[in-house]
């Protein structure tokens, strides 16, 4: 279990196609209800992109050997209770949850999977 969990998360991933050599970018669930501890970056609040998006960079971390890979998609974050939507501002269906990037850290007391998530936005509030 990561050290003070805080969010459920629901993943999401792309189909392999052996043919062409190409993932999807349609996510299709993959994991449901794993225990995570999620908090926003404090040295990066917010990017502007182009095209109107917003950028937001969160820290993660879930148990070891969890399978997350990069560029999987939280389909859903969630309060503890299942239920409650996190983080709670309000988010627009326009906003994309990604792993830009995991590492198993090294197995001492506490060996966990750190995530770097990417939340991207269609305008809106940012948290």
């Amino acid at each position: 279990m990561p050290l003070l969990p805080n969010v459920l998360l629901t993943t999401g991933r792309g189909t392999y196609n052996a043919t062409t050599g190409i993932t999807s970018s349609d996510a299709t669930p993959y994991l449901s209800g794993v225990l995570a501890c999620v908090m926003p970056d404090q040295e990066s609040t917010l990017f502007a992109l182009q095209a109107g998006l917003f950028e937001q960079h969160y820290h993660g971390w879930v148990d070891t050997g969890t399978d997350i890979a990069m560029n999987d998609q939280l389909m859903a974050i969630t309060g503890l209770d299942g239920v409650t939507p996190w983080p709670a501002d309000g988010s627009s269906g326009n906003t994309v949850w990604r792993i830009a990037y995991h590492n198993e850290t090294a197995s001492g007391f506490i060996p966990q999977r750190y995530l770097h998530i990417v939340r991207t936005r269609a305008g809106g509030t940012a948290h």
